[in-house]
């Protein structure tokens, strides 16, 4: 059996009182894609987080491949193979589209001062490859007529593309994309959800998305994982979890 590539178990996560995540476990296998969805306030930004290296839990593990990453800071766990899109876009405004996905490889980048100084054509070399890579990206993105705009000047769905270029540039091997439909219109939300898939198998990651738009959720996902109040409330294919009752009633209130 092979390893999962996210493997959350037993998460326990508090501020204070309250308790974000309660014991939360479930795992996601190589190459799929899985949705995490649930009421506001499950917990599914929380997880995001943790995950990332943002929130320290208080309890639990999050392997990622078989390694543990709840001890490592946010460029570690970006090194082994974690990227991430933002609900809200975290793009340089006065940069243009290629410098933007460029930053996505900050985290190869591991020449230091005095490196650059004395093998200034060997440093060449790695940013031309580079800027070959980010070039390639966007080709897949369809952004190669963007590359030289400044962000700012730019639609917000091709700002989403953007963003979801720059985290390909760190080469992730587990992919978060935090509310990747927020913002879009009902046009967009189905021409993105198609992107996403195509990513999934161009890129050979496994993604995991937090997302409240059930018919892109429903159309794309392997797997779904539905929180409610920080605990796992169910979890399987589009089809089974949208007929489970405990998930009706804690989105409708109501049983089914």
């Amino acid at each position: 059996m092979s390893t999962p590539m996210l493997d959350v178990q037993h998460l326990e996560l508090r501020f204070g009182g309250v308790r974000a995540l309660a014991g939360l476990s479930f795992q996601v296998e190589r190459g799929r894609l899985c949705a995490v969805v649930g009421p506001n306030g499950a917990g599914k930004s929380s997880l995001f987080n943790c995950i990332g290296g943002l929130y320290r839990p208080q309890a639990g593990r999050i392997l990622v491949d078989g390694v543990d990453v709840l001890n490592k800071r946010p460029h570690a766990i970006a090194r082994l193979g974690v990227g991430r899109t933002f609900q809200n876009l975290a793009l340089f405004p006065r940069q243009t589209v290629l410098e933007n996905v460029l930053l996505g490889g900050y985290n190869r980048h591991t020449t230091g001062l005095v490196g650059c100084a004395t093998h200034a054509l060997g440093q060449r070399r790695k940013e031309r490859r580079l800027r070959e890579e980010a070039f390639d990206i966007l080709e897949r993105l369809e952004l190669e007529r963007y590359e030289h705009s400044v962000t700012a000047s730019l639609p917000f769905g091709i700002l989403k593309r953007v963003e979801l270029a720059r985290a390909l540039m760190s080469r992730p091997r587990l992919l978060l994309l935090d509310e990747p439909a927020a913002g879009l219109s009902h046009g967009l939300v189905a021409e993105f959800g198609q992107c996403i898939v195509q990513v999934r198998e161009a890129f050979d990651v496994t993604i995991v998305l937090v997302e409240h738009h059930m018919g892109l959720v429903m159309s794309i996902s392997d797997t779904v994982v539905v929180l409610n109040l920080g605990t796992l409330l169910a979890t399987g294919t589009p089809d089974e979890v949208s007929h489970n009752p405990a998930v009706i009633e804690a989105y409708l209130g109501v049983a089914a």
